[in-house]
Order: structure tokens, then C-alpha cells, then sequence
């Protein structure tokens, strides 16, 4: 009597659980690495924006002539500026183009609560910069700065001081999130409002990050 191999009934159920269960276990694992990674890629896009945004306004800040206005999320300053005019080559000439113009940097929160940067010259109107940056998770607290008190530099208060001579602001971006919470700060030394101040040594505080 002749017998055919095979498999029975039960022996196929089973193969097919197991199967079932190990596909079941590679799939958790792809969507368990596959969210990680796009919370990564979200968590470095964000710090991206945020070190573009940190270099696009510091760069600005530097040829600051005068602070006119320093609040968390505003920023005021007048910066010079030249109008080259092709028809003269004159060095001595050149000075006299050299203007001022006033720069606006403003943290505005739109209507579905994400934040975004913006900034206008003179008169003008505002206009977003870099426009990746758009999350809601920033901190509304940006811009900071020391001023000169008595013989020693104290952290700016714009209800108790007056701007006109802040030689040190910072410009600080926090996103707080649940997961990936992150910090990039800059502090930047004005030039041209360092110069009018008498010659003190900064606190070690700020001496350890001017420039950064």
C-alpha cells in the first residue's frame, strides 16, 4: 500500500500562524523604525531652520548703530548702510553715502497657533523670513540682551532701561516639545555700541558665549 507525503490540515494551520505571527512582528518593527525616523528628520529639519534663522538675524545685528527697541519677541535697530553710485569712485565721496536705515525683526503667532519670523525695513511691511521655519512649539521669548548699569553689565529690562546702549543681545530659539525638545542660542557683541561704553570686562557669564 502506497502512501503520499504531504502535510496535514493542522500542520498548515500551524505554518500559517507562525507565519502570520513573524510577519506581524517585521511590521511593528518597520512602523516602530520607521517613526523614529521621521521624528529625527522632523527634530534636524527644525534645528536646520532654527541655526538659518539664528545666522540670517545675528548677521544683521552686528552692524547695529543704535538699539531702538529690545522686547522677547521684537527686536528694533538702526544700521548703516551704502548707496554706491556708479558715476563716482571717489574714497572721500564714499563716506558721505553712508545712511542709516532701520531693521524690524518681529515672532508673530498666526491664526492656527504657528509661529513664524518676520522682518521690514523702515516704512515697510513686514515679510516672513526663511519660511521653513513655521512650528508651534517656539518659546515666545527671543530676543534678550546686557546693558550697562553703574560699573557692571546686568541683564536688559526694557520696562526699567532705556536701549540706546545695549552693546550684547541674544537671540535664543527653543522649541519645547514632548519628544526632541531643543535649544540654539546666539549672543552677538555690537561693534559700533561696544565702542561707546567705558572699557569693563564682561561678566564671565557672557564672556564665555560672546560670538558664539
Amino acid at each position: 500500500m502506497k502512501y503520499r507525503s504531504g502535510f496535514t490540515l493542522v500542520e498548515l494551520m500551524i505554518v500559517s500562524v507562525i507565519m502570520i505571527m513573524i510577519t506581524g512582528i517585521v511590521y511593528t518593527f518597520y512602523i516602530n523604525v520607521n517613526r523614529i525616523y521621521v521624528k529625527g528628520s522632523n527634530t534636524l529639519l527644525a534645528i536646520q531652520d532654527s541655526q538659518t534663522l539664528l545666522e540670517l538675524i545675528s548677521k544683521e545685528v552686528r552692524s547695529a548703530a543704535e538699539i531702538i527697541e529690545l522686547k522677547p519677541t521684537s527686536l528694533v535697530f538702526q544700521k548703516y548702510y551704502d548707496e554706491p553710485d556708479p558715476n563716482y569712485q571717489d574714497p572721500t565721496s564714499d563716506l558721505n553715502r553712508i545712511k542709516l536705515k532701520t531693521i524690524h525683526f518681529r515672532l508673530v503667532k498666526n491664526d492656527d497657533d504657528f509661529y513664524h519670523f518676520e522682518r521690514k525695513e523702515d516704512l515697510g511691511i513686514f515679510h516672513p523670513i526663511h519660511p521653513g521655519f513655521r512650528y508651534k512649539e517656539v518659546r515666545p521669548s527671543i530676543f534678550s540682551g546686557w546693558q550697562l548699569e553703574g560699573n557692571r553689565y546686568v541683564p536688559y529690562d526694557h520696562v526699567r532701561h532705556k536701549p540706546d546702549l545695549i552693546p550684547i543681545i541674544e537671540i535664543r530659539i527653543a522649541l519645547q516639545r514632548d519628544e526632541h525638545p531643543f535649544e540654539l542660542f546666539k549672543k552677538v557683541l555690537i561693534p559700533a555700541l561696544y565702542g561707546k561704553l567705558p572699557l569693563l570686562r564682561l561678566p564671565t557669564s557672557v564672556e564665555e558665549h560672546t560670538g558664539s
